[in-house]
């Protein structure tokens, strides 16, 4: 039984993590896994296979798996952190790696070393588990995952392309970003692949536990999201308030940097009868099962695990043009929005939805591909 190493940096309620969860349901038993993660927290913890070996580096690297308020609690490893994000910002994120780690022994024995996430910006010190994969691991092929949009992210770099290229192979999480990844990247075609992220199906059975009840003489949004600049919430509030529709409730699931700053612009625009934020939720299905669309109004994003979860629920898209936008709705009945005042249009025009279409899906071209990733299936 082959043997490999994922490593992430943790398993907090998140999309790439989400991704994880799903590929460890799917292929654990095929295979021996174990996953390191820098900090063994987070939400998605409980639903990591059993028999997946879970393990962490040297307590350091724990500051790049907490949360800013978590990591108030360790002082030493808050001023650490601090001083080493002043370290990257003069220098890069490569060296200061490096600095921290000094006292990490390699870990070996596996054939095939996985990083779940892709290098951040080569001036900001987050994540690491590129680094990690590259410096702190011995296996015979490594392979890093890539769940950005490359040219659009703020990733994008010289020094990334050179570190990218130490990989043996680079998995991106659809056409679209594979695409956008080659142009950037500039590294051979045939060491980059797709790799979709895998359904989790259980999604069905959670989102009819307790589904929420919208009002019926309304047309129900939803956006489920963290509440941070690119995901574009306060542009479509913006629109929303534009269209001027009363007839429309928009409801927000997700928390995040931004909220408090979105809340007044609500209150600005006297609409707190007509959209209301629900703060993070352990079972946001529940909230999509009986809305009218899922509304995702992000700047930029890859290939969002949302959209596979609407197409799995059959809950009609709203979209922004994203990177994988048209390739991931196609198959929804959904819309693509090229601009925030196209948005707008369509809202001031947009009807109940009276039918729903649920999409019946399987994992099998994520198997495929992942097979291929290590070299057992030809495709």
């Amino acid at each position: 039984m082959k043997k490999i190493l994922i490593v992430n940096n943790n398993l907090d309620m998140g999309g790439i993590q989400k991704s994880l969860v799903n590929l460890l349901k799917e292929v654990h038993s095929r295979y021996d896994i174990t996953l390191l993660l820098f900090s063994k927290s987070g939400t998605l913890l409980k639903d990591v296979p059993e028999d997946v070996n879970i393990i962490t580096p040297n307590r350091c690297y724990r500051m790049l798996g907490l949360t800013k308020a978590e990591l108030r609690k360790y002082p030493f490893l808050f001023c650490m952190k601090f001083l080493l994000m002043k370290y990257t910002s003069i220098f890069s994120r490569r060296s200061a790696m490096k600095l921290l780690g000094l006292f990490q022994r390699k870990i070996r024995g596996y054939d095939t070393v996985i990083s779940y996430s892709h290098l951040f910006h080569h001036k900001y010190f987050a994540n690491g588990s590129a680094d990690f994969v590259l410096d702190k691991t011995i296996g015979k092929r490594k392979i890093c995952l890539v769940h950005c949009d490359y040219l659009n992210s703020g990733t994008m770099s010289k020094q990334n392309n050179s570190l990218y290229s130490e990989f043996d192979k680079i998995a991106c999480c659809s056409d679209s970003v594979r695409k956008r990844f080659l142009d950037g990247s500039r590294i051979s075609p045939d060491k980059v692949f797709t790799l979709r992220n895998f359904y989790d199906f259980d999604i069905i059975k959670f989102a009819n536990e307790k589904p929420y009840m919208y009002e019926d003489d309304s047309i129900n949004l939803l956006t489920v999201a963290r509440l941070s600049h690119e995901k574009g919430v306060d542009k479509a509030i913006d629109a929303f308030h534009a269209a001027g529709r009363k007839d429309i409730r928009y409801y927000i699931v997700g928390d995040g940097p931004q909220r408090s700053i979105l809340e007044n612009k609500v209150s600005d625009y006297h609409m707190e009868e007509r959209i209301f934020f629900l703060g993070e939720q352990q079972n946001p299905y529940r909230y999509m099962l009986n809305a009218d669309y899922l509304l995702v109004p992000s700047l930029h994003e890859a290939a969002p695990m949302v959209f596979d979860e609407a197409n799995i629920l059959g809950l009609p898209i709203i979209t922004t043009n994203t990177t994988s936008a048209q390739e991931m709705v196609a198959d929804n009945d959904g819309t693509v929005c090229e601009n925030f005042d196209e948005l707008e249009n369509i809202l001031e025009n947009l009807k109940k939805r009276e039918t729903r279409k649920e999409a019946l899906r399987t994992n099998e071209t994520q198997l495929k591909q992942f097979f291929y990733l290590e070299n057992e299936l030809e495709i």
